[in-house]
């Protein structure tokens, strides 16, 4: 067998059923997750006992993962940039606080903390964003070839007035100047900082089953003045945050055939970029 061919669980004579225990190959273990969306495990989550992989023409068993790295798996891999799905209810004070403290728990460089978040649930803020949100769709749309425009009309951008709020995500360079530990070398530290509370925000939420969406569509200068943000702080995002009714099985994007999910081993190298001899000597990677 061959690195990247399919998956099949190890076969061998049937042992007593007081030892069986089940292998799964690595679609069936992502199934699992992904029918954890609603953040009720699944059986067979929490029966698995093992699965298998494939490593350099070899199955490697592996035991299974822990209760708590089972939550944490389960919440990255059902997390959904949501659009159409918010309910509209308001998000419970307590839960959103719970969230922002998680997304303010991010690291950052220096220990800067260079975030600040802006709740914003003002309809007719809301409603001024996105009119210009909509109005950078249609620039986007305009330059588009005629097969990806068709694509792109089936596919929604924001739930801005149908989520409960918004949550702008901003950027302070100057928090922590002038010796921001760690920043010398790599200006962008400090955004790279806030992108990690935004991610930390994103998977607390899903943990507690709200549902978040990021609005790119803008000009930066255009949020800032809509939520007057002082000369030097940068917007880094909208982002459309409440429960919803469910969260989809398949991000939009793939589900809408906007573009594919790409297999893990072609982004792994060892030593150099691209180079992949002995990489399987040190990891293993889930076909």
């Amino acid at each position: 067998a061959e690195v990247g061919d399919k998956v099949r669980p190890v076969r061998s004579s049937k042992p007593p059923r007081s030892q069986e225990r089940r292998s799964f190959d690595l679609a069936s273990w992502v199934y699992v997750f992904k029918a954890c969306s609603a953040h009720v495990f699944h059986r067979q989550l929490a029966s698995l006992c093992s699965f298998t992989v494939q490593k350099s023409g070899r199955f490697v068993k592996m035991e299974r993962v822990n209760p708590l790295a089972q939550a944490v798996y389960s919440v990255v891999l059902t997390r959904r940039d949501v659009r159409s799905q918010f309910t509209g209810e308001p998000i419970d004070p307590q839960v959103l606080g719970r969230i922002l403290q998680g997304a303010h728990s991010a690291p950052s460089v220096g220990m800067s903390q260079p975030w600040d978040f802006i709740l914003v649930d003002d309809v007719g803020q809301r409603e001024t964003f996105r009119d210009h949100v909509l109005s950078e769709r249609q620039i986007f749309l305009e330059s588009l070839d005629p097969t990806r425009r068709e694509t792109f009309l089936g596919i929604r951008i924001e739930g801005i007035l149908e989520s409960s709020l918004g949550i702008v995500v901003t950027y302070d360079p100057s928090r922590g100047s002038p010796a921001v530990l760690g920043r010398h070398a790599i200006a962008d530290a400090g955004l790279y900082s806030v992108c990690l509370a935004i991610e930390n925000l994103w998977l607390c939420a899903q943990a507690e089953s709200i549902g978040v969406g990021w609005v790119s569509f803008y000009r930066e200068e255009f949020l800032a003045e809509l939520v007057g943000l002082p000369a030097g702080v940068r917007p880094v995002a909208w982002l459309c945050i409440g429960p919803v009714s469910h969260f989809e099985a398949t991000p939009d994007l793939e589900r809408l055939n906007w573009q594919s999910r790409r297999p893990i081993l072609p982004h792994v190298a060892r030593g150099r970029y691209g180079e992949h001899d002995g990489l399987f000597d040190i990891v293993t990677l889930p076909q």
